[in-house]
């Protein structure tokens, strides 16, 4: 049975990726099945899991920003060291709100080589949705967190938005809050104080 591997599908894999490590062949999971090629694509983040406690400023980004860079940890580090932390932690994701016809527009620029300079311009696409993530350790602490995105900013906004939701919950919880760039970033109404290296 083929399965489309979603950020929850990912969750999914991670919960048994343990599995991928003694078996190259199809692997039964419930449902569905791992190939070969889907325990080769997990096999470098279950190494760095299973061979050290994971350590987050390996894994840190540098993003741009108007203080200058800022470090930022991908979610699928925040899921890793997640998972080593807690195996027994729930993730859960809804839809809670899904408009495909919503026009949606995102202003950024882009290179014009005429001119030889960098243009405004407004991106427009059709889409619009929230995305609820519930998190828990499986030790008592929990965190909900939402997310929306629009098709005028990312093709796979769908995708995106649950990836976010995600990753603002796990920051909730204490995977990555430090470095989550701007997911947390409340602008110009500051509650806490930004990490500075």
């Amino acid at each position: 049975m083929e399965f489309a591997l979603s950020a929850k599908n990912c969750l999914i894999l991670a919960l048994s990726a343990k599995l991928c490590r003694s078996d190259e062949s199809a692997i039964e999971l419930g449902y569905f099945s791992l190939s070969a090629k889907l325990c080769r694509f997990w096999r470098p983040l279950i190494a760095v899991s299973h061979n050290k406690p994971f350590n987050p400023n390996e894994h840190l980004m540098q993003l741009k920003s108007k203080e200058g860079p800022k470090d930022y940890l991908p979610v699928q580090w925040r899921l890793v060291w997640y998972r080593e932390r807690c195996p027994e932690g729930t993730i859960e994701t809804e839809m809670i709100h899904f408009d495909p016809d919503r026009e949606t527009t995102e202003d950024g620029y882009a290179w014009n080589e005429q001119t030889r300079r960098s243009e405004k311009i407004t991106k427009r696409g059709l889409g619009f949705c929230i995305f609820k993530a519930t998190i828990t350790d499986g030790h008592g602490a929990s965190a909900i967190a939402y997310k929306s995105e629009k098709a005028a900013s990312f093709p796979d906004y769908i995708e995106k938005c649950e990836t976010g939701a995600v990753g603002r919950a796990l920051a909730m919880l204490g995977y990555g809050t430090q470095f989550t760039g701007d997911e947390l970033d409340e602008q110009h109404r500051i509650v806490d104080s930004p990490v500075k290296r």
